[in-house]
């Protein structure tokens, strides 16, 4: 501050701005100083990154590893331990007294009889072919169809080898019109006449049903009936294997 003529003290303002533009260059000088810094402090910020990473996609392989492992030896062989106990609660129960004898162990359903490969479902209920059809392919199933001897061997024993009484019951066997009107399977195959033949002729709206009496023992004979007629219905599919 100086005084002026009047004796007022008048602030020197033109000082300080010139102090301040000889403190620029020296601002001025720093600038690449500062700028050498960033550059250091980047370059250990980036090595760090690097550094992280690297440990990071270690570790992330260490664990896929780990878990490889895990997987290899959680696998169960063919023949497991748990196999061997299934096969022996479930076969050996039935009647085999040593493990080798349930090498064909086979298991069905609840409420299903195992025969021969296959499982079979015996209603209790009376419904149309239909329903009876619908009935079997909600379980997963079909109904009956004789292809050989043997399951004709199963029709005519039902009774004894699953304790239960089917007098008269749907087959899968229904009519199918190809020029003229013929006896098919659910599963899309023929009737094969030498294994059993139909008592009535095949006729358009005709289900076969099987019939026990004195005939069908004799003749292994099927009947026709309306498909809307009320019969019991059997269902079959294939045995699960163990």
């Amino acid at each position: 501050m100086v005084e002026d003529e009047e004796g007022y003290m008048v602030l020197n303002f033109k000082q300080k701005k010139e102090c301040g533009k000889r403190n620029l260059p020296s601002q001025m000088q720093d600038t690449p100083q500062c700028a050498q810094r960033h550059r250091v402090a980047l370059g250990v910020a980036s090595a760090l990154i690097l550094l992280v990473s690297g440990v990071l996609i270690a570790l992330a392989s260490r664990v896929l590893q780990t878990k490889a492992a895990l997987n290899g030896t959680n696998k169960c062989p063919p023949d497991s331990a748990f196999r061997r106990q299934l096969k022996h609660f479930a076969c050996n129960s039935l009647g085999n007294s040593t493990e080798d004898d349930a090498k064909d162990c086979k298991i069905c359903p609840k409420a299903w009889n195992l025969h021969r490969d296959k499982c079979y479902w015996i209603s209790e209920q009376q419904k149309t072919w239909n329903e009876s059809r619908e009935d079997c392919k909600a379980k997963n199933s079909t109904l009956l169809v004789i292809q050989n001897m043997k399951e004709m061997a199963f029709m005519k024993n039902i009774e004894n080898i699953t304790g239960k009484t089917a007098n008269a019951f749907w087959l899968g066997l229904t009519v199918n019109k190809s020029g003229t009107w013929h006896w098919q399977w659910v599963d899309g195959s023929l009737l094969k006449e030498d294994l059993f033949s139909v008592s009535r002729p095949a006729e358009k709206n005709s289900c076969g049903v099987r019939i026990e009496n004195g005939e069908w023992r004799m003749e292994n004979v099927v009947t026709s009936e309306d498909c809307g007629s009320l019969y019991p219905w059997i269902c079959e599919k294939i045995a699960f294997q163990i």
